[in-house]
């Protein structure tokens, strides 16, 4: 209920002192309220049952309540209720009594604000008559309203007794003689030494003093020499291992596992486990760390975010939800999801959460206080329902869902915004390894994936990519290479003029040309400096060579990206050759004629997608070689000036290798 909310009441109450607890007994401890609970809009508020807690005061504002019932359950039906104060909790004199002349009754609803007070009205004040009904007469006067001169006579000192003002024992009149009690000469000597000798007829103990007739234990001591002692196992006199019964059962030393074998733990029987030497079983999945001495670890902390900035509609049951895809990394260790929104009143806020299996848990639910919501779930804010932790030993890939609810009436647009959210995880990982410290490899090293490496890298052999033989330098960059000879005859036209529009998998449809698409992958250096794929060969004037590059970059930010590359070109006027850069298939700049050179232009990256960019050259007129037909040609084609890297990649900019691995996979 909105906390605009309204009620008119009436309420009689009559106040009055209460006089015994017997009086009460005969005037109900109860009485009816009625009232009517108007809307914000001003009419009555939906039928139906509301929790209220019903509150008296002596005071119109302020002040604490002398009296309180609730949260109670009343049915209310065209906005009107009825009610029997002191149905749960007992309309006590003393707190009827406390309000005085005046009294205040107040309503709250749920946990909204409480109510507007209303005064009480002078009926209810009848039921302080009760107090009459313990009064036997009429004009009772008390000790208290009595003058003490008046009393006197009835407490004169002269008429009571001695002991009476002494408390002596000796002043008790006729009180017994016991002055025969307390003769020391009347006890016996041994009440006042206390000691045994003086004891009259005692019995002889002396020969009990005999040593010949003790028995050899009490003169001996020896366990020995008791009689009727109790049976003891061999063990107790010898003190060996060997005597005892039942011994625990010991390991077999000096036993062998077997060849291939090793010693996991012991058996009941003191026996080997033994397993597998290489038994991968052997081991928790997460012990490598341990058995490396910390140097190799498959544990990793991965926080995927939602959207930033999503704006909550204000007083809207429906909400706002995002979405996170959370990927494939492996088995959860442990969970937390981070929740920083805020809002006019958190206090009216839902917020749930769904997991990929449609499990929905309740995160934060109408509690709290202020305009802000900070904190991780279930650790160290635990969340109002559902288990989070069933989702440790799980892996928690898939869709998960946000969703925030404002209960509350502000402007009926927005209330406040989640300024961010995230899924953080502990994994144990199938699908990544972390390498600490220098790495020295001695033979061959296959990585088929993507390697990262954040410290030196020393190699004394070639190392080579797929799809290209020679060395190239560690760290360097992919591009997609590809080079055509169109050996078409009468077709001097053989270049693409301009950039096609290249797909994912660089191919291109020309009428002049078939179907084509990058053959191998050469290597840039690490900050995607220049390359240059060349040829230096004959060709018959019927024969056109061109090449291109291919690069996938991706643009990780919500924003597109601007960035600036160069590159090396060469094209041909007798062929009608073109040149050119393209990205995602729109032509950013091409030339044509005898032309040979470097450019550089500006490429839009756009946001939250991976881009395609290529760059083409054609075959350059070098020079002829004395037959009308044959030509020297070289084509080049390449990237200068750290274009694809270094301090000239923006930040939101990388190189996209799933791509890279993708088109070798299907090429």
């Amino acid at each position: 209920m909105s906390s605009g909310t309204k009620w008119l009441g009436s309420l009689l109450i009559a106040v009055t002192a209460l006089a015994s607890t017997a009086a009460l007994a005969a005037v109900p401890g109860k009485t009816t309220v009625e009232g009517a609970l108007i809307s914000t809009g001003g009419g009555p508020v939906a039928d139906g049952d509301y929790a209220v807690t019903f509150s008296l005061y002596k005071d119109a504002v302020g002040g604490a309540a002398v009296w309180s019932e609730g949260p109670v359950t009343i049915a209310v039906a065209s906005g009107s209720f009825t009610y029997l104060l002191g149905s749960a909790t007992v309309l006590s004199q003393a707190a009827l009594a406390s309000l005085g002349s005046s009294g205040y009754l107040a309503l709250k609803v749920g946990t909204d604000p409480e109510l507007a007070r209303k005064p009480v009205t002078s009926v209810l004040y009848a039921m302080r008559s009760s107090v009459a009904e313990s009064l036997d007469c009429s004009g009772c006067i008390g000790a208290g309203q009595v003058d003490a001169a008046v009393l006197a006579p009835f407490a004169k000192t002269a008429d009571l007794a001695t002991v009476a003002t002494s408390g002596k024992y000796a002043d008790l009149e006729g009180g017994p003689d016991l002055s025969a009690y307390v003769k020391a000469s009347a006890l016996a000597t041994a009440a006042f030494s206390g000691a045994y000798s003086d004891l009259t007829g005692v019995p002889d103990l002396s020969k009990y003093l005999v040593a010949a007739d003790l028995a050899d234990v009490a003169k001996t001591g020896a366990y020995a020499d008791l009689s009727g002692a109790p049976a003891l196992s061999k063990v107790a006199t010898s003190g060996s291992y060997a005597d005892l019964s039942n011994p625990p059962t010991l390991a077999v030393l000096n036993k062998s596992c077997g060849t291939g074998l090793v010693v996991k733990g012991l058996k009941a029987d003191g026996t080997y486990e033994c397993v597998a030497a290489m038994d991968p079983t052997a081991f928790p999945p997460d012990a490598i760390d341990e058995v490396s001495n910390g140097l190799i670890a498959n544990q990793f902390v991965d926080s995927v975010a939602g959207k930033t900035g999503i704006a909550i509609p204000d007083n809207n049951p429906i909400g706002v939800s995002d979405v996170i895809d959370f990927p494939d990394i492996g088995v959860a260790q442990k969970i937390g999801i981070s929740v920083n929104l805020t809002n006019s009143k958190i206090n009216f806020l839902v917020v749930s959460l769904i997991d990929p299996a449609g499990t929905e848990y309740v995160l934060h639910s109408k509690s709290g206080s202020g305009t802000a919501l900070k904190t991780t779930y279930p650790d160290p804010t635990k969340n109002v329902s559902g288990d989070l932790t069933t989702w440790i030993g799980k892996n928690p890939k898939g869709k998960w869902y946000l969703k925030v609810v404002d209960g509350d009436y502000l402007n009926n647009t927005t209330d406040g915004a989640v300024a961010s959210w995230s899924i953080d995880l502990q994994t144990l990982s199938s699908k990544k390894i972390q390498i600490k410290g220098d790495q020295y490899v001695t033979g061959s090293s296959y990585v088929t994936g993507n390697s990262t490496i954040t410290g030196n890298l020393t190699v004394t052999g070639a190392v080579s990519g797929p799809g290209f033989g020679s060395p190239f330098p560690v760290g360097s960059r992919p591009f997609l290479y590809a080079k055509y000879i169109d050996s078409t005859a009468n077709n001097w036209n053989y270049s693409l003029r301009g950039i096609p529009a290249y797909g994912a998998d660089f191919g291109v449809t020309n009428a002049s040309l078939h179907e084509w698409g990058f053959d191998s992958i050469v290597y840039g250096d690490a900050t995607g400096n220049i390359f240059k794929a060349e040829g230096g060969t004959t060709y018959n004037a019927q024969n056109g060579t061109w090449q291109a590059l291919g690069a996938f970059i991706k643009n990780t930010t919500a924003a597109p990206i601007n960035m600036t590359v160069w590159y090396d070109y060469a094209t041909s006027n007798d062929f009608g050759d073109y040149t050119g850069i393209a990205i995602n298939g729109s032509n950013i700049w091409t030339t044509s004629g005898d032309t040979l050179g470097q450019n550089a232009t500006t490429l839009t990256f756009p946001a939250n997608q991976t881009s395609v960019v290529v760059l083409k050259s054609g075959w350059y007129y070098w020079t002829c070689q004395g037959c009308y037909y044959n030509y020297l040609g070289r084509s080049n084609v390449g990237f200068y000036n750290s274009s694809f890297g270094g301090s000239n990649m923006p930040a939101g900019l990388q190189w996209d290798y799933d791509r890279y691995n993708a088109w070798l996979a299907n090429k």
